[in-house]
Order: structure tokens, then sequence, then C-alpha cells
């Protein structure tokens, strides 16, 4: 048996040196490490995983690389998530914050689990939700923002989705289900497949878990999440674990859906905000004509927010959704003064 080819990475200005596999990109191997790097979609798109080499030498794999700039590859700056080192030695400068390196989080590294799937139902034209259970001999343990991939037979790449609930403090699954929005598009295989086969009572594979979409434990700021569709899943799971900790800031929810058929968690927002005066939310639909006797919003929300901020720079700023929607709303919420260092983002792409 061949021994796998190692190398030793060093993040600058962190307290941190770790080993790597070289047949692995940056961000995979060091999640195998139990080390967590800033990412997010893991494919090249959202730039969350840049980072700066300083030095050493590393291969890209493949020619994802749309969120970078030509002068952030004058720069030596490259996405981690799609790298791959080369020398034996390597240090890197991170773009992004380093993320909370917590003990627990080492015991979450990602393999192959079986799941049972409890609930199957179309709640929206779009959006079917995906509920399953695993057995506690598993020990299959997440922090909120987390997602795991659906391992489906003869399609790849696995396709990832982001867990509803945010877990307890032990980093299980409140109620023993973790639940999936699933968007369900013609051109998607993974979602086209789970909409027509997968049904309550069946056996699948899962792989997880992933990600590190978070904010800070102690907060002493405002909140506002912005989200667009499916992008609701982290965000809530988020919110849910702030409000557990008793939190003595207003957060704030504004989801953005074309129509009021496919509005998602409606329900579940409102007994949150019933339950925790801290929480509010608000709804914004882009493809309705606007009715005046309506809770809803009406319109984008880089054109709506204004109407609701004045400005942001007080404020922790959460966006999830499509790479287009985050790069509206981070150009948005940076015109209304949010600091940079107190914006998070989480963007995917629903139709692969």
């Amino acid at each position: 048996m061949s021994s796998i080819d190692k190398a030793n990475i060093s993040i600058k200005n962190k307290d941190l040196e770790y080993s790597i596999r070289k047949d692995k990109n940056i961000i995979q191997s060091s999640i195998e490490e139990g080390i967590k790097l800033p990412y997010s979609c893991r494919s090249g798109v959202c730039g969350t995983c840049k980072a700066k080499l300083i030095n050493g030498k590393i291969d890209k794999e493949n020619s994802f690389n749309h969120a970078l700039s030509e002068e952030d590859i004058k720069n030596n700056i490259f996405l981690a998530c799609q790298s791959k080192v080369i020398s034996s030695d390597i240090e890197i400068e991170l773009i992004s914050p380093l993320p909370i390196q917590s003990d627990l989080y080492k015991n979450m590294k990602p393999r192959n689990i079986i799941a049972e799937v409890i609930t199957a139902r179309q709640i929206t034209p779009l959006v079917k939700e995906i509920g399953i259970t695993i057995s506690r001999n598993n020990h299959f343990l997440y922090e909120a923002g987390m997602s795991v991939e659906f391992v489906i037979p003869d399609i790849k790449p696995n396709r990832e989705y982001s867990i509803v609930d945010s877990p307890d403090e032990d980093g299980n699954a409140t109620n023993g289900i973790l639940r999936f929005l699933v968007a369900c598009h013609n051109n998607s295989k993974a979602s086209a497949y789970i909409k027509k086969h997968i049904c309550v009572g069946d056996i699948i594979t899962i792989n997880g878990p992933f990600g590190n979409f978070s904010i800070p434990i102690k907060i002493k700021k405002p909140i506002l999440a912005l989200v667009g569709g499916t992008g609701i899943s982290p965000v809530l799971s988020l919110i849910q674990k702030h409000l557990k900790s008793e939190a003595k800031f207003p957060i704030m929810l504004v989801s953005s859906f074309r129509n009021r058929e496919e509005t998602l968690m409606m329900e579940e927002l409102q007994k949150l905000s019933f339950k925790n005066s801290m929480f509010s939310y608000k709804i914004t639909l882009t493809r309705e004509k606007p009715k005046n006797e309506s809770r809803f919003l009406y319109g984008r929300i880089p054109t709506i927010l204004n109407r609701i901020f004045a400005e942001l720079s007080e404020h922790i700023v959460l966006i999830s959704g499509s790479p287009q929607f985050v790069e509206d709303c981070l150009n948005k919420v940076k015109s209304l003064n949010a600091d940079e260092k107190n914006i998070y983002i989480e963007a995917f792409n629903s139709k692969t």
C-alpha cells in the first residue's frame, strides 16, 4: 500500500500550521484534517476561499476561477477550493477571516453516512422539503450553517444542500431529523432525481458535514440577513442558534421570492417572531404586481433595502443565495456603509 503524499501548510499571521494531502484541493484536504478555512461554494464561484500564495507551489485543478479578477491573479491570489499543493511546504495568506477553530469541529470530518427519509413533500411549485434521520450510532455532529451532500447514483459531482435547523449545544440534531430545501430545476440532474425518486422510507447516502457559514458567537451588533430562495436554509439555522443564546440585539431577515406561491418557511418565521421580540422578518416578491392590502414588499432586495435601512455601518450582515444575488446584495450593503469585516456570505449554484 503506497503512502499518501502530504505537504506542510502554514497560514500567514495566524498560529496555524498543519499537514494536507497533495492529491486533494486545499479546502477539501483541510476539512479532512479538521481545520476550518474560509469557504462556501467549493466550486470556484463565490470567492470566499481566496488566498494569496506567499511561498511554495500550487496546481490549479481546472478553469473554474470565475471569482478571480486579473488584479487578483497578478497578485498571486488563488482559489483554495480549486488548487492543490505541489511543493513540500506552502505558506498562504487568507483574504477572508479565519473561522473560529473548535474542538467540536474536529469531530465533524466529512464521511458517508446512511440515512432514512422521513419526509419528502413538495412545499412550493419549485421546492421539495426532504427530512432524514440518522442512527445515533453514527454520531453525526454539525454546526449551524453547515450542509451535506446527497450521494446520488451515477450523478457527479454530489449536490450539496444546507441543513435548515440548528443543532443542540452538543452538535446533534435537536429532534433527530435533518431538514433540507431542494430547489428542483429541470436542468439539474441531481434535483430532478430528488424530485422524482426520493420518497418517504427510502434509504439514502449523504456525505458531510461541510461548510463554515457562521457568525461570531458573542455579537454586540444588530443582525441583518438577506436571503434569496432556498438560501434561507443556512441563515435560518444561524438565526435559530443566535436566538437560543438569548440575543440582546435586533435580528431582521429579509427574504426574496418571485411570487407568493414560492415563499418558504413563512409559518416558521412567524412563530420565531412571536416567541422572540428581538426577531422580525420581511418578504419581498420580485415578479408579482403590488397590492395595497398585503404584508409583502415588492421588488428586488437591492432596490427596496433603502426603504428599510438608511445605513448599515453598525450591522452584522448575512447574505445567502445564488452568486448573482449575493453579488448584488453585497454591492448594495456596501453602498449603505456596511463594514466588509461584518459581512458573511454563502453563495451557491442552485442549478448544478
